[in-house]
């Protein structure tokens, strides 16, 4: 079975059936069957790969391919990269499945050592050579690899490949449609601006499924833009593949600079990572101290974000004075709530969340209707987070609650089903709290769905 699945021993079917043979011979039926199976299934395939590798040692050109394939896939012989890619050499220049396939052994580096620039090359060889089934294979090959992370995301080198073979209609095609309907929107032309490029790295690194850290150099280039929001969403990057492992490259440090550099440029957000940063030591030396006078700053910072009308800042201070002022926090949720945001902070708060990269609740404008729902609902008798609230106001509360739920809040359906459970409103409705925790679960709140079942529904 090692042999026969590679597992434990180099893939080689025929070492495989010799040993299922005389393991039947000596009477164990299942290693019997299996020999049956696989010699009906490889028997003619091992046969074949002997003779190729037979012609192909007395310089039969035609057979270099069907020896390499042999070496590939231990048919006839022992399964053996480093061979397989040798014979392929031998075909490169005149079959284009020979340069498919080392192509793809040079970008991976199997059997030979990895050399990316020398696999682009040949698999766009492969293109000139054909036919056209085997132009097609390379130019998908090639689509793949640049959309694969490895080394790095590149739609940009993906997109044209892609078009050919939409444009071919071929067997490849319809999956060329689909992944050609997943790459991010190229940029208007005369519209390069900081913010777009910041668009295009996020959604880059939205649509990496494989090794996100390679789109450092992405992260790197915003940067090196000097920008203070492009060095806040870049500090981000480095900091959150830190503590996600996306790569060995990883390093709080960058982060810490990249966010220092925002924070001078008065950044709120970027200070307040360099606060927790100082807080807990990563990337910066330990210092209470200089996280208490950041602190101070980013408030400082904010509300003059605040004041020239930036949304998020809203919300960040609403978060910022809840445990301390809960007047004044109410204030600034009621602010966020009520404000209209653009369509570009919107899509940047969008892209922050779906990449993962906000890590701070305040970092986008969020549920602020829930917010302030919470915010007057909070109950020192339920042994909530605070031991006082001075803005306890179960109708105001309720009032927002039901605001955030008309817009889809799983989370609001679940505190006003929770608090009609418990009779902190004034009221207790069991049937109505089952209907928002039915609400809430089909929503995803895992908390809702407990409470449904503590419930008997």
């Amino acid at each position: 079975r090692g042999y026969l699945n590679g597992a434990g021993a180099p893939y080689d079917i025929e070492r495989a059936l010799d040993l299922l043979h005389r393991a039947g011979a000596a009477g164990v039926s299942q290693a019997a069957v299996l020999a049956a199976t696989t010699q009906a299934q490889f028997g003619s395939q091992i046969a074949l790969g002997k003779a190729a590798l037979a012609a192909a040692q007395s310089g039969d050109v035609t057979q270099y391919y069907a020896a390499a394939t042999a070496y590939a896939g231990g048919m006839g012989v022992s399964s053996d990269a480093a061979q397989a890619a040798y014979w392929y050499a031998h075909c490169v220049s005149t079959d284009a499945r020979c340069a498919i396939s080392l192509g793809e052994d040079y970008l991976y580096g199997t059997g030979v050592i990895k050399d990316a620039d020398r696999g682009v090359d040949l698999l766009v060889s492969a293109i000139q050579l054909g036919p056209r089934f085997q132009s097609d294979q390379a130019r998908f090959f090639l689509a793949s690899y640049y959309l694969s992370g490895v080394p790095a995301y590149q739609p940009d080198n993906a997109r044209p490949y892609l078009q050919q073979l939409i444009n071919e209609n071929g067997p490849f095609s319809k999956q060329a449609q689909a992944m050609m309907a997943r790459l991010p929107a190229e940029p208007a032309p005369g519209h390069d601006t900081v913010r777009d490029r910041i668009f295009a790295a996020l959604t880059t690194l939205q649509n990496t499924v494989v090794n996100p850290y390679g789109n450092a150099p992405l992260f790197q280039a915003l940067a090196h833009t000097g920008d203070a929001e492009a060095l806040y969403v870049a500090g981000l990057f480095f900091h959150t593949s830190a503590w996600t492992h996306w790569g060995e490259s990883y390093d709080n440090e960058t982060a810490a600079e990249y966010f220092s550099n925002a924070s001078s440029m008065g950044d709120y957000r970027a200070t307040a990572q360099l606060a927790a940063a100082y807080g807990s030591g990563d990337g910066v030396k330990l210092s209470l101290q200089e996280q208490q006078r950041l602190q101070a700053l980013e408030i400082t910072q904010a509300l003059k974000a605040a004041s020239q009308g930036d949304v998020d800042a809203y919300h960040y201070l609403g978060w910022a004075y809840v445990a301390q002022d809960c007047t004044t926090a109410a204030t600034w949720f009621t602010r966020a709530a009520t404000a209209q945001q653009s369509a570009a902070e919107s899509q940047l708060d969008a892209l922050l969340v779906r990449t993962n990269l906000a890590g701070f609740t305040w970092e986008v404008a969020g549920d602020d209707d829930y917010e302030l729902g919470m915010l007057y609902t909070r109950d020192p008798r339920l042994n909530e987070i605070y031991p006082s609230n001075p803005c306890f106001d179960p109708v105001a509360g309720e009032r927002w609650l039901r605001h955030a739920i008309a817009r889809g809040s799983a989370n609001a359906a679940y505190r006003l089903g929770f608090l009609l459970e418990n009779g902190t409103l004034g009221r207790t409705d069991i049937a109505q709290a089952k209907q928002l925790y039915a609400f809430a679960a089909a929503r995803g709140n895992v908390m809702a769905a407990q409470r449904l079942r503590s419930l008997g529904s």
